[in-house]
């Protein structure tokens, strides 16, 4: 167990610094100083980092599971201290995606307004502009979700997008500092990455029975207003005649 807890505190201090590093790109970026590739490559190096420190931290909580002496508080508090690593991940690398996704649509020659020209917009006669759709955001509400997947259901079904721009476009559609958003975050944005977000989008948000208890449930406060104005509407009228 010593073994696992020494390799855990060397791959925290591993984590740390990348973490360090790339906060102080994303600084520079703020400020268009740095490279956005070179903010790409500091960011890389942090999810490294960070699978690292995850796989570490699973040995050492199997190793405390395991040992009989160690109270389950102890357990619970290293699970806590864990916990705070990967939010200190999940923060750096949103902060770090919201220069990264304009870099990549500005070297893709505006992909992404392609991609709604061809998703979104109906056929129309020449010299017509239409205007542009942007992407309706989600935030983690279960209302949101049928707005939200009807309208990015069609770029996961397009072939002619490969996954890490779909991974993109999914990251630009989070509401900044929602629950979906950090549950997509917790996914390196790479293309091998993407169903995996995705199907974890749709099992915690999207699944249909707890769709149809939220929709059930605000057609009936929905009905429940109406026969409401219906039961004052009544008094009224029989107050008037008597």
């Amino acid at each position: 167990m010593e073994a696992a807890k020494k390799k855990r505190t060397v791959m925290r201090t591993a984590f740390t610094r990348a973490l360090n590093d790339l906060v102080l790109r994303i600084t520079d970026a703020n400020t268009g100083a740095t490279d956005l590739t070179e903010l790409q490559v500091f960011l890389q190096v942090l999810e490294e980092k960070n699978k690292a420190l995850e796989e570490a931290n699973s040995v050492y909580i199997t190793c405390l599971i395991e040992t009989e002496n160690v109270k389950t508080e102890t357990i619970d508090a290293e699970m806590t201290s864990n916990d705070e690593y990967k939010r200190k991940y999940i923060r750096a690398r949103m902060a770090a995606m919201t220069h990264l996704p304009t870099a990549a649509n500005n070297a893709g020659n505006n992909t992404m307004n392609s991609v709604v020209d061809k998703t979104h917009l109906v056929s129309a006669q020449p010299m017509i502009k239409l205007p542009k759709i942007e992407l309706k955001k989600f935030s983690g509400d279960v209302k949101e979700w049928l707005p939200f997947w009807s309208q990015f259901k069609k770029i996961h079904e397009d072939a002619n997008i490969n996954k890490g721009d779909k991974f993109q476009y999914l990251l630009q559609a989070m509401t900044p500092e929602s629950r979906a958003a950090e549950l997509v975050a917790s996914f390196p944005p790479i293309e091998e990455n993407y169903d995996g977000a995705i199907a974890s989008l749709k099992n915690r948000f999207g699944r249909d029975e707890v769709l149809v208890e939220v929709y059930v449930r605000e057609l009936l406060k929905l009905v429940m207003q109406n026969v409401m104005k219906g039961g004052i509407h009544s008094r009224f009228l029989y107050l008037r005649s008597s």
